[in-house]
């Protein structure tokens, strides 16, 4: 008969629990995300408590104090994982920022690029064209002298560019590390995290990976960006040489 009763308010304790878990699962996105974790984590707490006290109890206020307890550790717990919850938000949100911006310099510095080469090929055609006119005599030295000080003039401009882009490439590089070893902390965090949350990150991949891998891709852009950018000032340093001579 013990054992029938034992079992009867274990069975009891089990389905209360249920219940609240499952109110819990009809919780909206939108709703509260610490309520929602921590009444997660009551529930689980109520089911372990309340089925000690039937075990180790031989009566229902047994199974009610074990039940209180279980889920006053387990809202507790559920509060530590809500605040877990909140760091991957708020780091989720960093890299979106993060990469934005880095993605807005790299257009810009394109647009830089991309206006260099055009007028590089523009320069180096006009430097042929005067050079073959002096060659059969016709005097276009103070042409050549206007072409070599917009040279001159466009490779100040493209070296002072290129210092920004290499300060604002370090400033990237830096946040990229930082944003790296948020991550490698937050997976080791998630590892040791037996939570359904943290299982259910670990299967479907977390947000955080493809948002690291966005801003390391953008990073490795504005590094070639840059590289170009250098490239593109060596040129017209070469330009500007030859039209001195």
């Amino acid at each position: 008969m013990r054992i029938f009763e034992n079992t009867f308010r274990l069975c009891v304790v089990i389905t209360l629990s249920t219940f609240l878990l499952s109110a819990c699962s009809t919780m909206t996105k939108e709703e509260n995300n610490q309520a929602r974790t921590t009444a997660e984590g009551m529930g689980i707490g109520a089911i372990i408590g309340g089925a000690l006290g039937v075990i180790l109890g031989d009566n229902k206020e047994s199974a009610a104090i074990g039940a209180t307890i279980g889920g006053i550790v387990g809202g507790v717990a559920g509060s530590v994982v809500s605040e877990q919850k909140d760091q991957y938000a708020a780091q989720e949100a960093k890299l979106e920022v993060e990469t934005e911006k880095t993605a807005k310099l790299v257009a810009e510095v394109k647009q830089v690029n991309d206006g260099l080469r055009s007028n590089i090929a523009g320069y180096q055609e006009e430097k042929a064209e005067l050079e073959a006119q002096i060659s059969t005599g016709h005097n276009k030295h103070r042409e050549l002298q206007t072409l070599h000080s917009k040279v001159q003039s466009q490779k100040k401009q493209a070296n002072l560019a290129l210092a920004n882009v290499t300060k604002n490439l370090q400033g990237a590089n830096k946040n990229l590390q930082i944003a790296q070893a948020d991550y490698a902390k937050q997976q080791k965090q998630a590892s040791r995290d037996k939570s359904r949350y943290d299982d259910k990150k670990k299967r479907e991949g977390s947000g955080d990976d493809k948002k690291l891998k966005a801003l390391e891709n953008q990073v490795a852009a504005l590094e070639r960006e840059k590289n170009s950018l250098e490239n593109y000032a060596d040129e017209l340093s070469a330009l500007g040489a030859a039209l001195s001579r």
